[in-house]
């Protein structure tokens, strides 16, 4: 019954995330296919690395939500408050006066710094992403990816580290 649950949950995460990724070819348009493609090939690579290791459904749920969230905060719909948000973010103004410095100006400035930042700031934001809330377009209804409350609440924080996990070197996993 539980696992039925967490099937469930992984599945309306896939739906969300999903729809987060489409956005990075917009974002992000010479980089390769971070989309539910992508998103799904992960647990190839995983059976190939984990081998006759068994996982137990809460395990295997972290390890599918976190496949799915680790590319996610590669656009700007990952941003419950979008542009607005990431500008007000440190990093966003370090890259802007870094690339502003390198001499681009206008559109290509900004291109470039949101380009940066996304690349830059992903795993960070796929560490958020377990908790966000977004609201809809009529701002009447809030969304989360992690849909049940329960779940969001006691497993939000291994699904964000391990999804910013393939960011980070060896030393900082430790």
């Amino acid at each position: 019954r539980f696992s039925k649950k967490l099937v469930n949950e992984l599945e309306n995460m896939r739906g969300h995330a999903d729809r987060l990724t489409q956005h990075i070819n917009l974002d992000l348009l010479n980089f390769t296919d971070h989309g539910i493609t992508h998103l799904d090939a992960l647990w190839s690579v995983a059976d190939e690395i984990i081998g006759e290791i068994e996982l137990n459904h809460v395990e295997a749920f972290v390890l599918g939500a976190a496949f799915l969230l680790h590319d996610a905060g590669m656009s700007r719909a990952a941003y419950p408050g979008g542009l607005a948000e990431i500008e007000g973010m440190p990093l966003y103004k370090r890259l802007t006066a870094k690339n502003a410095a390198s001499g681009l100006e206008g559109n290509e400035l900004a291109a470039k710094t949101i380009a940066d930042f996304l690349r830059l700031n992903h795993a960070e934001q796929a560490l958020k992403l377990p908790k966000e809330k977004w609201t809809t377009g009529d701002g009447k209804d809030v969304i989360y990816i992690i849909e049940t409350s329960s779940i969001r609440s006691s497993l939000h924080d291994a699904i964000g580290r391990l999804a910013r996990s393939h960011w980070q070197s060896h030393e900082e996993i430790e």
